[in-house]
């Protein structure tokens, strides 16, 4: 299964701060793709500000976990004191269920959003048939 996940900032240029980066979603309740995101998936980043996908990667491990606290997930997953006052952690539900994420880079891409294509709200697009039919450069991921 190949997945895209939408982020809201600018992603980094380099591989190696992709695979070193420990990346991960924050909800209240259990939201796709908490329990289907494994190892071994193919994982592509959209940067909302570019409207385009610009890396392909691999699921290395995946870490899921409720947390009654935020400052639990700074811990659990060894933030430094940096990333645990990133706006996202700051701002994330108070308690609920963490979804974290290691990646290793494939290739850096360059591929646009069609105009008629929305992401959900969670930012999180499983590439199907129809996805496909909107977004044909994706065929191949499929």
């Amino acid at each position: 299964m190949a997945l895209i996940t939408s982020r809201s900032f600018v992603l980094p240029q380099l591989s190696d701060a992709m695979r070193t980066y420990v990346w991960f979603n924050m909800w209240t309740r259990k939201l796709w793709p908490y329990n289907e995101l494994d190892p071994g998936e193919t994982l592509l980043w959209y940067e909302s500000p570019n409207q385009r996908i610009v890396w392909s990667t691999n699921v290395t491990d995946v870490t899921r976990f409720p947390y009654s606290r935020r400052e639990e997930v700074a811990d659990k997953l060894k933030l430094s004191a940096v990333d645990a006052r990133q706006p996202y952690l700051v701002d994330a539900p108070a308690s609920g269920f963490c979804l974290s994420y290691k990646v290793d880079p494939i290739e850096r891409l360059e591929v646009s959003r069609p105009d008629d294509l929305r992401f959900p709200q969670q930012g999180w697009l499983r590439i199907n048939e129809s996805v496909v039919q909107k977004w044909p450069a994706l065929a191949s991921f499929v």
